[in-house]
């Protein structure tokens, strides 16, 4: 309740646009308490969870069965931020996904943000270079079907000229 690990957070993460993101604050010293705050809260229609916490002291509640299998009853993706880099808890380790930090957090959907940035970027080019090919393709098959019509015209010609001839012969 009382963290400042958003701020944290925040700092590695500016591109807030791409999300939306909503902050739930509950007491993480209690490992049962937890459990039924997530329990209680209705997560249906997020697409993502992370739990976000510092380091220092107390982090052995994220080492709960009960919590850890209250979070996998969610049925919901999810994404551990807890601690520093050397802690690794229960929550951590069955994660979709495990970040060592709330910083390294930011960091990562900055970069999915930017990732798919360049993706879209690159799916607009390409969608500009079909555009450019399909314009090229009909502009080439009305050529084709104004030589096919002059060919046949002149087949045309040809035929009532052989006829003629014949006729003539």
């Amino acid at each position: 309740n009382q963290s400042i690990v958003d701020q944290d957070f925040e700092a590695q993460f500016s591109d807030t646009g791409k999300y939306h993101i909503e902050l739930f604050r509950t007491n993480l010293s209690d490992a049962g308490q937890i459990k039924d705050y997530i329990q209680e809260e209705d997560f249906e229609d997020y697409d993502l969870l992370a739990f976000m916490r510092g380091g220092g002291t107390g982090l052995e509640v994220f080492d709960s069965d009960t919590l850890s299998q209250a979070v996998l009853d969610l049925r919901k993706p999810f994404i551990t931020a807890l601690g520093h880099q050397d802690d690794l808890v229960m929550l951590s380790k069955i994660a979709d996904k495990n970040l060592a930090t709330p910083s390294a957090l930011g960091t990562y959907l900055q970069n999915i943000g930017r990732e798919y940035d360049e993706k879209m970027s690159l799916i607009e080019g390409l969608k500009l270079e079909i555009e450019k090919r399909d314009q090229t393709l009909l502009k080439k098959e009305e050529e084709l079907e104004v030589m096919t019509s002059d060919i046949r015209n002149q087949l045309n010609i040809r035929k009532s000229q052989l006829r003629n001839l014949r006729l003539w012969i």
